[in-house]
């Protein structure tokens, strides 16, 4: 068995890094059409998880929770105006419009009807090409020319008894 685990994470970040790697991923899945890009914000159905910085948090503060409240919000706002404005691919599959998002660099996906849905890149193509992860991975490397990262494998632990 080996001693070193694929780092996925770094496959995704990578797809997603230019326009040309994720436009090789959506032709190696083979999808109908390519529509086009809007921000996330704009889609009525599928709106981000915004963070919220609730007031009664900060009531153990007493007079200066006001001051603490004002200087968490704006790092806060920002992050929701990140996500807002991170596009939002459209595909077109057999009549149906699936989309990915670009957030976080994951690929998170789903389908206009809500009936098919995935946090990354490589569960859209496990979904497209009805296949497991691991060889989705390596179809999604193989279309943009990547060599998937191996990390040391997390030690066993052993139980004293």
């Amino acid at each position: 068995m080996s001693d070193k685990r694929p780092y996925w994470p770094a496959l995704t970040v990578e797809a997603l890094s230019s326009e040309a790697n994720i436009g090789r991923v959506f032709a190696a899945m083979a999808f109908d059409r390519y529509c086009g890009s809007i921000q996330r914000g704009d889609i009525a159905w599928w709106r981000p998880a915004y963070v919220a910085v609730r007031p009664d948090t900060f009531k153990a503060y007493g007079e200066r929770a006001d001051g603490y409240l004002a200087s968490r919000r704006k790092p806060v706002a920002a992050l929701n105006r990140a996500m807002r404005d991170s596009p939002v691919h459209l595909l077109a599959l057999q009549g149906r419009i699936i989309c990915v998002d670009e957030w976080a660099g994951e690929g998170a996906w789903r389908s206009a009807d809500g009936h098919n849905r995935g946090d990354t890149l490589i569960e859209l193509g496990m979904w497209r090409w009805s296949t497991t992860f691991g060889k989705a991975a390596f179809r999604i490397a193989r279309a943009i020319g990547f060599q998937i990262p191996e990390l040391p494998a997390p030690p066993r632990i052993r139980s004293a008894a």
